[in-house]
């Protein structure tokens, strides 16, 4: 999982947080959304910390660049 920001509201800068492969708890998941975190889902399947973090990244460059940002 990973928190983010609505395509509408695109950001000046972006954090990404991958979490452990065990997933975040939810602890950690309220205190996030209490803080107006925004979270992105990246589908039904549990993916490696390491292989979260590629796709994230991607995901994040895909969105920048259908809006025309570099």
């Amino acid at each position: 999982m990973i928190f983010w920001l609505p395509a509408i509201l695109l950001p000046s800068s972006v954090m990404i947080m991958v979490g452990p492969e065990g997933g975040f708890t939810d602890r950690e998941l309220d205190e996030a959304i209490d803080r107006g975190v925004k979270l992105l889902d990246l589908g039904a399947h549990r993916l490696r910390s390491d292989t979260a973090a590629v796709v994230s990244l991607t995901r994040v460059m895909t969105l920048f660049e259908r809006k025309g940002v570099n």
